[in-house]
């Protein structure tokens, strides 16, 4: 699932390719991510896998790491 997060997130962010994603990365602190960054990511999440989240969830997102959780615990499993 992490390759699978981490993948979209470069893609979708323009992260560049050295930069290591794993489940401890921070939206804010290690990423700066702005709060429409982290929106345009989590849009591309709902697309990509067809789950959804509120705003209050994604307000709780601090790391990878917490995304992840928050997809299995909606029942998608990304291998």
């Amino acid at each position: 699932m992490l390759s699978k997060i981490a993948e979209l997130m470069k893609k979708q962010l323009n992260i560049p390719a050295g930069i290591e994603i794993d489940e401890d990365t921070a939206f804010k602190d290690d990423l700066r991510l702005d709060s429409f960054e982290m929106m345009e990511f989590v849009m591309a999440l709902e697309e990509e896998y067809g789950v959804g989240f509120s705003d209050e969830e994604v307000a709780e997102l601090e790391t990878v790491g917490d995304m992840m959780d928050a997809i299995n615990e909606k029942g998608i499993e990304l291998d």
